[in-house]
């Protein structure tokens, strides 16, 4: 590229920025040295940290919505961990089912069915308390009609809270 003006000299440049730039006096005490390092330094540190403060600001949003995608991720994985192990289970449910004996065991003892020929027993448990007629809903009502309708109410939810009370 070629320059279309004078070219300057050295001596008639204008001067730059930086050290150099700035103006020197003849005799500078260390004192002044130094007050003028410490305040590059703190210029250079609070840059520093506008910096940093910037880019905290511009990807702190960005750093939580990963976080928080990762979070729901390993939600989700483990939600499709826990339906294949129930698929599993199905499956093995499945051809259980499809074999006959497993379908006849399970119609007796569901269902009480029995062969052709057979007799079918139902035993009673002999620690049953058998029942009263004071148990019974309509001699229950029947009495209770001399309470008023809160007392009732009352009594209702006593005896749905304790059933052994309305048994004994």
């Amino acid at each position: 590229m070629a320059s279309t003006g004078p070219r300057r000299g050295p001596a008639t440049r204008p001067k730059g920025r930086g050290p150099a730039a700035r103006p020197r006096p003849e005799t500078e005490t260390p004192a002044e040295v130094a007050q003028w390092r410490s305040t590059v330094t703190v210029g250079r540190v609070i840059g520093a940290l506008t910096v940093a403060l910037m880019l905290l600001l511009l990807l702190g949003p960005t750093l939580k919505t990963y976080v928080d995608q990762r979070g729901e991720i390993a939600a989700l994985q483990a939600h499709v961990a826990k339906q294949r192990a129930d698929v599993a289970a199905m499956e093995k449910e499945k051809a259980l089912w499809s074999d006959p004996a497993y379908v006849e065991q399970q119609a007796r003892q569901r269902l009480k069915f029995v062969k052709v020929g057979e007799k079918a027993y139902s035993l009673i448990d002999a620690d049953a308390v058998p029942t009263s007629k004071a148990a019974d809903p309509v001699l229950d009502a029947a009495t209770a009609s001399t309470h008023p309708w809160y007392g009732q109410l009352w009594e209702s939810v006593k005896t749905a809270d304790n059933p052994q009370r309305s048994a004994g």
